[in-house]
Parts: C-alpha cells; structure tokens; sequence
C-alpha cells in the first residue's frame, strides 16, 4: 500500500516524495541490520533484499524525476 502511495506521489510531487522515499529504505535498510544482528538471518535477509528493491526504485524514480526537471510526470 505504501508503494503504491510512494510512486502515485512521484508522478505528481517528485520533490516530496523524494526524503519520504528516502525515510522508507533507511528504515527498512535499518530493520533488516537489526535483525541480522539479533540472529533472525532468515527475515533480516528477506527485507534486505526488499530494501535493494526498494533502493532500486528510489534510484530509478530519481533519475526520472531529474530527467522532466522535478516537474510533474504529464505523460503515460
């Protein structure tokens, strides 16, 4: 649901959804450390993977916002 949220905001408010993006893999890139560190190998290694697929998006949705100038995505 939050990621739906984040990439409907990328279209329309590229400059917020940005730190929001940002906020959302730290924190699940922090989540994942805890848990490796705990010994939950199992789930520390399943939202790490979630974490680089998250951090693929917000590299992916950056470089698309940059490209139409932080402006609103007008196109389909």
């Amino acid at each position: 649901m939050a990621g739906v949220a984040l990439s409907r905001l990328w279209d329309t408010h590229p400059k917020i959804a940005f730190p929001l993006h940002l906020m959302s893999c730290s924190m699940m890139g922090l989540v994942a450390v805890v848990l490796w560190l705990e010994g939950n190998r199992g789930t520390g290694a399943i939202i790490a993977v979630l974490f680089v697929i998250d951090v693929a998006a917000l590299v992916l949705a950056t470089i698309d916002a940059a490209q139409n100038g932080w402006t609103r995505n007008t196109g389909i």
